[in-house]
């Protein structure tokens, strides 16, 4: 699980990269229309995205007691929507400390690349988050 967490988390740090290439247009340098590059970006960063909640969903399912697991989904589902939700309006609130704001948008491509380096720091989290869940899970063999 851990592997399968933190190689999807790269992937979209990663991904997320893609939005300052298209702010500092180097998608048009390397002859790639905006349209194109804002779709293909956004489908692989949804699909890595989704990729990234499976491990949390099967170790919930194998941590859950039985008769629970609706409840255990939709409670994680709502956490999950919560957290989109205030990071949005996070992001909202740095926008007049980076200088963004309606017609002036210097200030975006330094916004978007400390975004960037905020999904990064689940990276930090996975070992002590998951410390001991591969015993319970697994009778003793780490994950």
């Amino acid at each position: 699980f851990r592997k399968i967490f933190l190689s999807c988390q790269v992937a979209l740090a990663f991904c997320s990269l893609f939005d300052v290439a298209l702010v500092s247009r180097l998608n048009l340098r390397a002859g790639i229309p905006d349209s194109a590059f804002v779709l293909g970006s956004d489908a692989v960063s949804t699909v890595i995205g989704r990729l990234t909640m499976q491990p949390f969903f099967i170790i919930s399912a194998r941590l859950c007691p039985p008769g629970c697991e609706a409840a255990l989904y939709a409670s994680f589902m709502s956490i999950f929507n919560f957290g989109n939700t205030v990071a949005g309006a996070w992001g909202a609130f740095l926008f007049p400390f980076f200088g963004v704001a309606k017609g002036a948008y210097e200030g975006l491509l330094p916004l978007l690349m400390l975004r960037s380096a905020c999904m990064c720091l689940p990276l930090f989290l996975v070992s002590p988050l998951l410390h001991g869940i591969g015993d319970k899970l697994s009778g003793g063999k780490a994950l």
